[in-house]
């Protein structure tokens, strides 16, 4: 973890939660601004993803957590500010070494509880995830009953400490927002869904309260969407079959960058599987002038000229995907036509 200096524009390592042996995430402040609360996990080291010249690591890179799922578990831990100066970590009782990974700690703005995410591993996106309350101080960690039973997190406590907003996917692919009250022995009523703030394609995350009225916000900017933001929301809704989303999420996306091959062929795929072979053809026209060589284009295409009796131009395209990535299946596939 760093410390920013407003006033100086400098950024400094917080001793106590700098150790190069530990990744160290999710900081949270106390209310009194003299501790922060953060995730501490051990280095996972491999001479294969060290040599990496890239930040991102490709999935083939790390099979162990992509296929054979190896565990990788977080424990919460509290460190003194101390105006920058930082001081010795210590585990926090009930978010620590339980068998569990243990993630977005946030404190009750009245210092009283803390309420943190659990899961059996790793950290984002996690179907088993679950929010706990803890005291401050730490203690027995309660599942709280606002739980939903697929991924609870994303969580921000009122500025009374009295209610508690987070997301949930028990509905949709998409994170909804969900309320829940907090009591003063830390309990949760069941949750309500604030549906009127989630679009059907859009997902809602990081919630936060602000003590100020309604009114005072004039405009909100989409300012932090792109083409990837679209191609993920179509990619999610066709995990689900919802492809009439699929392709309204891909029009959006190409609507920013036309000429995103991803988008054109996630989009010609999806209209093949509307039936709408034609126009999935023109779409993977389009993706394959930008990409020649990109062979799910290719293999996409053949599967539409199929649906559209052109079995000829479908062995061509068939045979440009096994040129550029030979896959088993499309062999199966040529073999058919």
């Amino acid at each position: 973890l760093v410390v920013y200096d407003t006033e100086t524009g400098s950024y400094t390592s917080l001793p106590g939660a700098d150790d190069p042996e530990y990744v160290q995430s999710n900081p949270s402040w106390s209310p009194d601004g003299k501790s922060v609360v953060f995730a501490r996990a051990k280095v996972y080291r491999k001479k294969s993803i060290e040599d990496a010249s890239s930040i991102l690591l490709d999935e083939n890179d790390v099979p162990e957590f992509i296929e054979d799922k190896e565990p990788y578990k977080y424990d919460l831990y509290r460190v003194p500010f101390n105006e920058g100066r930082g001081g010795v970590a210590e585990a926090i009782e009930g978010a620590s070494h339980n068998g569990m990974s243990n993630f977005f700690a946030k404190y009750s703005p009245d210092g009283k509880w803390i309420v943190f995410t659990m899961a059996e591993n790793y950290m984002l996106l996690m179907p088993d995830s679950e929010l706990y309350i803890i005291p401050a101080a730490g203690g027995e960690a309660r599942r709280l009953r606002a739980n939903t039973s697929r991924m609870n997190s994303w969580h921000s406590f009122s500025s009374n400490s009295k209610w508690l907003v987070f997301s949930s996917k028990v509905n949709t692919p998409y994170t909804q927002l969900f309320l829940t009250h907090i009591n003063e022995q830390g309990q949760a009523t069941p949750p309500v869904v604030l549906d009127r703030f989630t679009g059907n394609d859009r997902a809602a995350n990081i919630p936060e309260f602000v003590p100020i009225p309604a009114n005072s916000i004039s405009q909100i900017k989409e300012q932090f969407l792109d083409a990837y933001s679209f191609l993920r929301a179509g990619m999610a809704n066709e995990r689900t079959g919802n492809y009439p989303e699929a392709v309204k999420a891909y029009l959006r996306g190409l609507e920013a960058e036309p000429e995103n091959v991803e988008l054109l062929n996630s989009l010609g795929f999806a209209l093949f599987q509307q039936g709408a072979s034609d126009r999935a053809v023109v779409a993977l026209e389009k993706a394959l002038e930008v990409d020649p060589k990109h062979w799910k284009a290719h293999n996409n295409m053949a599967l539409a000229s199929i649906d559209l009796g052109e079995f000829e131009v479908a062995e061509a395209h068939f045979r440009e995907s096994l040129a550029i990535e030979p896959q088993a299946a499309i062999y199966n596939d040529l073999g058919v036509v």
